[in-house]
């Protein structure tokens, strides 16, 4: 929002409101990451930015401090080899139409493309399958039809249908390199199936607890929280363990969870492990 408000009070759009979208962009944006700082865990500027800080107990400022006194440095974080694929899976769609203007001020709309995307170091965040790429590729859209309203007639008859033709390319080998998500899931149908039955044993009106990957089938649920860790809490009703693979952690929290009164409420051996609270009331 800040590149987007600067983009509107340099290009003459409409300076007073680019002003007051920069303005409070930049207040919101100091007002939440303080009080996430100060009553939460912060916003994981190591996490996402730890590529570029040396102190990673520090925030933004380290950031911004390393990119103005190594920008050498920070070149180098931005063209890695995973970041230049990921770099031209995204932008060959749009035959990097929106960094093809005379405008400059348009290429500020692409800053968060090259900010939150290729300057981090947090690799999912340079990987077109996950959602990191959701705000930067509509911004990135937008350029492209700001530009593409600028070229001739002619110009724009072949770039258009060369760009559904790259899109479809691209789309394609992107999708046909999941094929064996579908593979391994034909291959172990059984196994899935019965995963599935047990969590459908939950109550829709419990709290639970679940490990990473069984949250989404077990979304329905009244309250549910991912644990990833055995320091989380044992206050929810049921707690849903998968158990295929068993990091050091999952056993740690297992034993809490006993010593803490649950009991296993039923399993699926070597697949799942549903525990439940000795507090909670099962209704007829």
């Amino acid at each position: 929002l800040m590149c987007i408000g600067m983009y509107m009070l340099l290009s003459g759009r409409n300076k007073r409101h680019g002003f007051i979208v920069f303005a409070v962009s930049v207040a919101y944006f100091a007002v939440v990451t303080g009080l996430m700082g100060k009553y939460g865990e912060g916003v994981m500027t190591s996490r996402t930015f730890g590529n570029l800080m040396q102190d990673h107990s520090k925030g933004f400022g380290e950031v911004i401090k390393t990119v103005l006194t190594n920008p050498a440095y920070f070149i180098t974080q931005l063209f890695t080899e995973e970041k230049f694929v990921f770099m031209i899976t995204m932008l060959t769609p749009m035959l990097f139409v929106p960094f093809i203007t005379k405008k400059s001020s348009r290429l500020l709309i692409t800053v968060p493309f090259l900010i939150m995307n290729l300057a981090t170091g947090y690799g999912y965040a340079f990987n077109i399958g996950y959602q990191y790429v959701l705000g930067t590729t509509a911004c990135l859209l937008y350029v492209v039809v700001i530009n593409s309203n600028d070229m001739s007639r002619e110009t724009f008859r072949k770039v258009v249908p060369a760009m559904a033709v790259a899109s479809f390319l691209v789309s394609f080998g992107y999708a046909s390199d999941k094929i064996y998500k579908i593979e391994r899931y034909l291959d172990n149908t059984e196994k899935y199936d019965t995963i599935k039955a047990y969590l459908d044993t939950v109550p829709e009106d419990a709290s639970v607890q679940a490990t990473t990957w069984l949250v989404p089938q077990l979304a329905q649920r009244k309250e549910i929280y991912m644990i990833d860790t055995a320091d989380s809490e044992n206050n929810t009703d049921f707690v849903v363990i998968q158990t295929d693979y068993m990091d050091d952690w999952k056993s740690v929290k297992i034993e809490k969870l006993i010593s803490d009164g649950y009991w296993l409420y039923c399993e699926a051996e070597g697949q799942v492990q549903i525990y439940v609270s000795p507090d909670y009331e099962f209704k007829e």
